[in-house]
């Protein structure tokens, strides 16, 4: 611009009696009517104000002009900011000497970070004998929509393993610019002791918009499963220029409540009723053969317990006895149950009704029911049931829950009555040896019954039938007289502690393995703490 120009604009402001503001982005020189001898710097605008720029789009550009109004040579010795530039830059200059009426523009740029509000100063040293430092103030807003999470780290506490607890964690935007919410996960630690709930139904689905001062929540949930330091994190994607990924950690830990015990002797029974319940299906020719080639194993272990038994068998076509009831008197036991499976064969009916024909034998008035000769009222009621295929008897009309009723109803608990089953793995079933379709309905009796369940395609059913008649005879499982926590159960026969039991929840019973059955006179102390009764319980804040 010639000097002929800037006169004009000074001119027209002198005319007007208007002066720019103090902060305003004015271009103004001295009024000089003679030129000092001496370098005079004019600079302008003398402040720079940006106004309100949003965060992370184009920077904005303004000019900053200096021009030498005296007839000496300018020299710049330095141009720098008053405090770190952050926000703000500029050009450097092309030159750093101005002759007599020379000028140079500087660029200044303004490119906020976020939502604040910026000062900054240059300052420009010369040689000017007058006015060596010139101060050029700075001003600017951002404007960017700023994310803030409440709680940002929440520690649950001690809690109860069985209980939760619920946290509300406040996403708001404290910003000036809608706040674009795309993503929220949640990480957590192993096994998953945290869920988090979105509020959808509120909310509506992701991606959210919030509104300068607006806030959403989510629900975090803590439910220790373990005696274990839990850990969990949100991670919640944005358009917050600063925080394009926010964070906030969650952690509690489980407690257990008060121990317990719960002891019991076992007691070897007097006297036993046993029902095997044999497919005779034309699946079952090498099956029946196991059975047959193992029954010695089977009488074994009554001979040797002295257990008074009444052994009968009936087909899963018919809930008549085959033959005679065995008994200890009988001459040859392990004879006589092979030839009557020898009797039934394997030219029964495809639709197996193991738990029908079961159902209707022990009713009253039937072949092994109350008031016959085969079920006594003080002995210990055992079905056996061995199939290759899963029972079809509820298509009958009987349930596996109809037989559980009823012989727990006969014969008041479980210390009286017990089934077992050697049918197809569950769950899948097996291909070996013949193989054999997964047993769902035997499954679920023999589970609520606390018996055995053994895989039908064993090569050896030696140890097998052995195990059956053990825990006939003995108590495989015991029932806990409270819900436990389960990973706080200890376990031990006459002092020593063992592991080779499990624990059942669909009864609330500690089973021990086939070959971990506490022997009879032996005492069982099972230590667990028990579920608690879960309150209001909140966590405290935190790291």
């Amino acid at each position: 611009m010639g000097r002929v120009l800037k006169l004009v604009f000074l001119f027209l402001f002198t005319l007007t009696g208007c002066f720019p503001p103090e902060y305003g982005l004015s271009r103004v020189r001295d009024d000089i009517t003679e030129p000092s001898i001496y370098p005079n710097i004019q600079v302008y605008p003398r402040s720079m104000n940006f106004g309100e720029v949003s965060a992370g789009d184009n920077a904005v550009d303004e000019v900053l002009t200096i021009w030498n109004g005296g007839l000496d040579t300018l020299v710049l010795d330095d141009l720098e900011f008053k405090n770190p530039p952050s926000v703000f830059s500029f050009t450097v200059p092309e030159t750093d000497t101005l002759e007599h009426e020379d000028e140079i523009d500087i660029i200044v740029t303004y490119d906020p970070e976020s939502y604040d509000y910026y000062t900054n100063s240059i300052f420009i040293t010369s040689n000017d004998p007058d006015e060596p430092i010139i101060e050029i103030p700075l001003f600017g807003e951002g404007a960017a929509p700023i994310i803030d999470i409440n709680p940002e780290i929440y520690n649950y506490g001690p809690t109860l393993i069985g209980c939760d607890k619920t946290l509300v964690v406040d996403i708001t935007n404290i910003g000036n610019l809608d706040l674009e919410i795309t993503e929220i996960n949640y990480y957590v630690t192993l096994p998953a002791n945290f869920d988090i709930e979105l509020n959808e139904s509120l909310y509506g689905y992701l991606p959210w918009t919030l509104e300068p001062g607006e806030t959403k929540t989510v629900e975090i949930y803590y439910w220790p499963s373990e005696k274990e330091s839990d850990f969990g994190y949100i991670e919640v994607i944005s358009n917050d220029p600063e925080r394009p990924a926010a964070f906030a950690d969650q952690e509690g830990v489980g407690a257990h409540t008060a121990p317990m015990a719960d002891t019991f002797d076992q007691k070897e029974i007097s006297s036993a009723d046993i029902l095997f319940v044999v497919d005779n299906s034309c699946s079952m020719g090498d099956k029946q053969t196991q059975l047959k080639n193992n029954f010695d194993q089977f009488m074994n272990v009554f001979a040797a317990s002295g257990v008074d038994y009444n052994i009968g068998l009936i087909t899963t076509d018919s809930y008549d006895l085959v033959g005679s009831i065995i008994t200890p008197a009988t001459v040859d036991p392990v004879a006589e149950l092979v030839a009557q499976v020898d009797s039934i064969g394997i030219g029964g009916s495809a639709n197996e009704i193991g738990i029908y024909q079961s159902y209707y034998a022990l009713q009253p008035g039937y072949p092994a029911g109350p008031g016959g000769a085969f079920w006594r009222t003080d002995s210990r009621l055992v079905i056996i049931y061995i199939s290759d295929e899963d029972d079809n008897s509820a298509a009958s009309g009987i349930t596996h829950s109809m037989v559980e009723t009823y012989v727990l109803g006969e014969k008041g608990s479980l210390d009286y009555v017990v089934a077992h089953a050697v049918a197809g793995d569950y769950p899948g079933g097996c291909t070996t040896n013949g193989g054999g379709i997964e047993a769902y309905e035997y499954y679920t009796l023999v589970t609520a019954l606390n018996g055995s369940f053994l895989s039908i395609c064993q090569d050896d059913w030696g140890t097998p039938m052995q195990s059956l008649a053990t825990n006939s005879i003995l108590a495989k499982s015991f029932v806990l007289s409270l819900l436990p926590i389960e990973d706080s159960i200890s376990v031990a026969i006459d002092g020593v502690i063992i592991t080779d039991w499990y624990y059942e929840l669909s009864n609330n019973s500690v089973y021990f393995f086939e070959t971990s059955i506490p022997p009879a006179g032996s005492e069982i102390v099972i230590t667990y703490s028990p579920l608690p009764e879960c309150g209001n319980d909140t966590g405290d804040t935190g790291p």
